[in-house]
């Protein structure tokens, strides 16, 4: 995969506790040529990246149930996972401070999330 295809083939993970939201999101990255594993909540993610080989981005919305929300999520990503991109999703409200990540207003645009994941694994990558 070369960077000027936002390394098509790379695997992400969508994080999401909306099945369908996750669903659909997940089906779109597939389509654009991307692995694409998924998980319901922070935990979850977590542990499939402890468990899983590379994983190049992590897409997650903010609210989710549980101990850890998004935000939690991206901090432990950026502290034990640091060459993993991070990109935010949210319809209520988005990141703040110097260390926010990329964000994503929800509702999105599907082929708009294509083309910022693609950014960021190229920007991350070059």
């Amino acid at each position: 995969m070369t960077a000027a295809a936002g390394r098509r083939g790379a695997t992400l993970l969508v994080v999401e506790d909306e099945p369908i939201v996750r669903m659909v999101a997940s089906d779109h990255l597939r389509d654009a040529d991307y692995i694409v594993l998924e998980a319901g909540s922070a935990l979850e993610a977590l542990a499939m990246l402890e468990h899983h080989g590379p994983i190049a981005l992590v897409f997650t919305d903010i609210d989710m149930p549980g101990p850890i929300d998004g935000l939690g999520l991206q901090r432990i990503v950026g502290q034990r996972w640091p060459d993993i991109a991070v990109l935010i999703t949210s319809g209520l409200h988005g990141p703040t401070g110097p260390d926010a990540s990329p964000f994503l207003a929800k509702p999105y645009d599907l082929s708009k999330l294509v083309r910022l994941v693609e950014a960021l694994l190229r920007s991350a990558h070059a």
